[in-house]
């Protein structure tokens, strides 16, 4: 019963307020008055949920009569406890609301509100992905021509749409090495390896290089090792990339 589930909900809300935290928040005859109202309802559920039918048929009209309409609607005005000139729990009165609403509704409009957000959420990711794909071949324009800084920027803005995207943190990673920003390079490179896939020839690749340029031989050999073993059939590319000047691989 709806009107059942009201009450419950009121007093449920009532159990909540500490009243020794809201005596010192609230006007004295207001917090007396909220507490006689607690009680009122708690009688009137007292008296729904009787088995002697004549106790319940009361109840009811007691009900009708302190919700004042006989549509037995809820009005959430008629009990406020102010706190800092607050109303108290009033989210709580909302999440209630979407409680039942969600009680009522069936399976089958259950099952299509999930089908229209994944479609939803679909439509935002393919917007998202072509924003991002745009944005990718501005970078690669300008780190073809060497406006490795330009590229820099735009690859950044790509990768805030769209951030699953091996090609979008390699290519960055590859530019952060133009511009000798090694430490970059080497974030990006690990998010690859440690996100995406372990064996990334590129992040392995550029990582050691980043490395090499710091100075930092024993972790550039570590790369170098990984990238050997997980790609023993490109050795010699890797040797040979690794002691010469970075590619321009996009």
């Amino acid at each position: 019963m709806l009107l059942l589930y009201q009450l419950s909900s009121v007093l449920k809300m009532a159990e909540q307020v500490n009243p020794f935290e809201s005596r010192n928040a609230v006007e004295d005859d207001e917090f007396d008055n909220f507490m006689l109202k607690v009680q009122e309802v708690r009688k009137l559920m007292d008296g729904l949920t009787s088995n002697d039918k004549s106790v319940a048929s009361e109840a009811l009209k007691l009900v009708d009569n302190y919700l004042g309409t006989t549509e037995k609607t809820f009005n959430e005005d008629s009990l406020k406890v102010k706190t800092n000139k607050t109303v108290i729990n009033q989210k709580a009165f909302d999440s209630m609301k979407k409680e039942g609403q969600q009680e009522t509704q069936s399976p089958e409009d259950f099952m299509k509100s999930c089908e229209a957000d994944a479609k939803r959420r679909a439509e935002e990711r393919r917007l998202q992905k072509e924003a991002s794909d745009t944005l990718k071949k501005r970078a690669i324009a300008a780190f073809n021509q060497g406006e490795y800084e330009k590229a820099l920027s735009f690859y950044n803005k790509a990768i805030n749409e769209f951030r699953c995207s091996t090609h979008l943190y390699n290519s960055r990673a590859l530019t952060c090495l133009k511009l000798k920003l090694y430490e970059k390079t080497i974030e990006d490179c690990d998010l690859v390896l440690r996100c995406f896939d372990e064996k990334n020839f590129k992040a392995l690749l550029y990582k050691a290089k980043a490395h090499k340029a710091l100075g930092e031989e024993e972790e550039a050999g570590k790369c170098v090792q990984q990238a050997i073993t997980f790609h023993p059939k490109s050795k010699d590319v890797i040797c040979e990339y690794i002691n010469e000047n970075p590619t321009d691989d996009k």
